[in-house]
This record gives C-alpha cells, structure tokens and sequence, in this order.
C-alpha cells in the first residue's frame, strides 16, 4: 500500500495570511471543500482508477483508516491534526471520522462524473466508528 499521511507545513506566512500549498503540479482535476458537522463515518470506499489527496484544514481528524484492497494491509491513526495530508492511492479504502467543526480539502485525480462507477463501497467503519473486519 502507497497511503502516505504526513504533516505539511505553510509554505509562506505573515501577519496578514498563512498559505498551504499541498498541491503544486499536474495531477488533480477536482478539488472540494468539506465541514463535518458530527462524528460520523465518511468514504467507507475506494476507486480502482483515481487518485485522491485530503488535507485537514481546521480541527482534528479523530479517526482516519486505510487498507489495501487486494493485499488487506491496514493503517489506522488517530487524532490528526490541522496540516494533516493524506495521499489515497488506486485500490486503498479509506474511511475517516472528524470532530465536529473540522473541515478538509479533498483532491481528486480525475473530475465527477455521476455515471462512473469508480466509487465501491469497503466498509472500514461502522456508523458507531468501530472498525469493521477486511470485506470479503
């Protein structure tokens, strides 16, 4: 698994602003922005032909779980901070839990298109925020 978490910092910063950059190159074609309002899971999926990168901007990412879907190797941290980056390969589930009043960006390698049928559901979290065991 190629999953990479990493903590990134400001590429600029003074009194009037702080800039992050955690994307600079060709690569990414979509970019969103997301604010949690409860501690539910989200994602809880994979894709087998984009790629994605989620960047904690306010809060604290309270759980965040990744596994390979072929090989069934896992990764679950928890209680990651403002400036997280998570790198979401081809083939890795991922599935994460924010504090209320968290947000992050999210890139993705490849635009939405409602009628591709790139998203498969890999439940990693139960609507409590238990870990599930690898689907079959």
């Amino acid at each position: 698994m190629q999953a990479l978490i990493t903590q990134t910092k400001p590429v600029s910063a003074d009194h009037r602003r702080t800039i992050w950059e955690p994307l600079n190159g060709p690569g990414m074609r979509r970019v969103n922005f997301f604010e949690f309002q409860e501690a539910l899971p989200v994602g809880n999926h994979f894709h087998r032909y984009g790629t994605e990168l989620f960047l904690v901007t306010k809060g604290t990412l309270r759980v965040a779980v990744l596994e390979d879907v072929v090989n069934k190797k896992r990764v679950s941290v928890r209680n990651l901070p403002s400036g997280t980056l998570i790198s979401v390969p081809v083939g890795v589930s991922h599935a994460f839990i924010f504090e209320p009043g968290s947000a992050m960006i999210g890139m993705a390698s490849a635009p939405f298109d409602e009628s591709d049928k790139d998203l498969n559901d890999y439940k990693l979290l139960d609507k409590e925020g238990n870990e599930l065991p690898s689907p079959n």
